[in-house]
């Protein structure tokens, strides 16, 4: 609930190099936790006022980033 009341959203980040996303992130100060591996990425959270940077950055690791909606992400 928290988490809503700050604006925190979970995305999704499949292909590329993941590794190298999450450096990216934390040299931007991007936070970013609850990372989770998935099959084909991983899954993670982070300020929604954040989400809009991390585009650039999953762009130089040709990773795909998109918000995930799954109903477990509203709780």
């Amino acid at each position: 609930m928290l988490g809503w009341l700050l604006g925190r959203v979970r995305f999704r980040a499949e292909g590329g190099d993941a590794e190298k996303l999450l450096t990216a992130c934390a040299g931007q100060g991007i936070p970013v936790s609850g990372v989770r591996a998935t099959a084909l990425g991983f899954t993670a959270w982070t300020p929604a006022r954040c989400y809009r940077r991390l585009r650039p950055l999953a762009r130089r690791s040709h990773t795909r980033v998109q918000l995930d909606h799954d109903r477990k992400a509203s709780m």
